[in-house]
C-alpha cells in the first residue's frame, strides 16, 4: 500500500513508516548521538510494555534528570524517549544514561565495540495489535481514520509506524545471544514478575536484596501504575489524547484481550502470517495465560 494513501498521520524515511515526529532531519540529528560505555537502550515494539519496563528500571537504577531540568513535560523523564529528542538534551544526561525507543536496529547509534546494553521486550502480536489500535485511535498526533478491520490490515501488512512488528522483533532476535541484550517477553514478566525484576537487576549490576525486590514488584504493577498519574500519563492526557476521549496510556495490560477483537477469518489470516514470519526462530508466544 502506497503511505500516502494510509489513514492517518505519518513520515516516511526511506520507505519506513513512522510517527509524524520522526521525520529524516530528526534521524539523522539521533545518528549523530554520542554514546558512552554504560549507556542502557530499552527497545520495543509500540505497546509491547515500554512503559512497564521503564517504570521497573527506574525503580532498579534510579536513574537522574540533567541539572535544571523539571519533569513537567511529554518527553522529559528520567527514562527519556529517545526518539522524541534532540541529541545535546540527551547528551546532558549523567552516566549511566538509560533510554528507550521504539527504532528497529538499523537505525540506533552505532555500539561497534559493544559496550552498550539493550534490553528488548517483545509481546505477543495478537493484543499487540488490539492494544495499537486503541493508542491509535486516541492520540491527536495520528489521527487514526478507520475500523478495526482495517488497521489490522495495516498491521499485518507492516503499514504502521515503525513498520512490521515482525521485521522490528526479528532484527533484533538476531542479538539475542550477544552478552550485552537481554530479551524479555511481556508475558513472562505476568507469569515470573519478581523473577524477571531479578534478572534485570542483575543485567543491569544493580544490587538487589529480596525485601527490595518485593517493594519494587509491588510499585511495579500494573494496578498499582494505573493509579499513578505520572505512570498512566493522565496528568497530560489533554495534550496527547483527542476530546472526549476516554483512552488510558495504562489499558488493560492483560494477556489474551486480542480474543475479544478478531473474527475467526481474521485470526485465521493473522496465524498464517505470524507462523510465516516466526517459524524457525525458536520464539514461542503465549497468546492466553492459564
Amino acid at each position: 500500500m502506497n503511505s500516502d494513501r494510509l489513514g492517518f498521520n505519518h513520515c516516511c524515511v526511506n520507505g519506513l513508516i513512522l510517527p509524524p515526529f520522526v521525520t529524516e532531519e530528526r534521524l539523522r540529528n539521533l545518528a549523530t548521538f554520542q554514546t558512552k560505555p554504560g549507556d542502557v537502550f530499552v527497545v520495543s515494539y509500540p505497546k509491547t510494555g515500554t512503559i512497564w519496563l521503564t517504570q521497573i528500571i527506574k525503580a532498579l537504577a534510579k536513574p537522574a534528570l540533567p541539572e535544571g531540568i523539571d519533569v513537567v513535560q511529554i518527553g522529559v523523564d528520567t527514562v527519556p524517549f529517545f526518539e522524541l529528542n534532540e541529541t545535546k538534551k540527551l547528551e546532558a544526561y549523567p552516566s549511566p544514561r538509560y533510554i528507550y525507543t521504539h527504532l528497529p536496529y538499523s537505525l540506533m547509534p552505532d555500539d561497534s565495540e559493544n559496550n552498550l546494553k539493550y534490553i528488548y521486550l517483545a509481546r505477543n502480536p495478537k493484543d499487540v495489535a488490539v492494544s495499537y489500535f486503541y493508542f491509535m485511535q486516541a492520540l491527536k498526533l495520528y489521527s487514526l481514520e478507520g475500523t478495526w478491520d482495517i488497521f489490522l490490515e495495516y498491521f499485518m501488512n507492516g503499514n504502521l509506524p515503525y513498520g512490521s512488528y515482525y521485521t522490528h522483533l526479528l532484527d533484533w532476535l538476531q542479538k539475542k545471544e550477544q552478552k550485552n541484550l537481554l530479551f524479555l517477553k511481556y508475558e513472562d514478566l505476568h507469569k515470573d514478575f519478581l523473577g524477571n525484576i531479578n534478572k534485570i537487576a542483575d543485567f543491569l549490576g544493580c544490587a538487589l536484596s529480596e525485601e527490595e525486590a518485593q517493594i519494587i514488584s509491588q510499585k511495579c504493577s500494573f494496578s498499582h501504575m494505573k493509579a499513578n498519574p505520572i505512570s498512566n500519563m493522565d496528568s497530560i492526557a489533554n495534550q496527547m489524547y483527542k476530546k472526549g476521549s476516554n483512552y488510558s496510556f495504562m489499558r488493560k495490560g492483560t494477556v489474551g484481550d486480542w480474543q475479544n477483537y478478531f473474527s475467526d477469518k481474521q485470526l485465521e489470516e493473522f496465524n498464517q502470517v505470524c507462523d510465516r514470519y516466526m517459524e524457525g526462530t525458536g520464539i514461542d508466544f503465549e497468546f492466553i495465560l492459564e
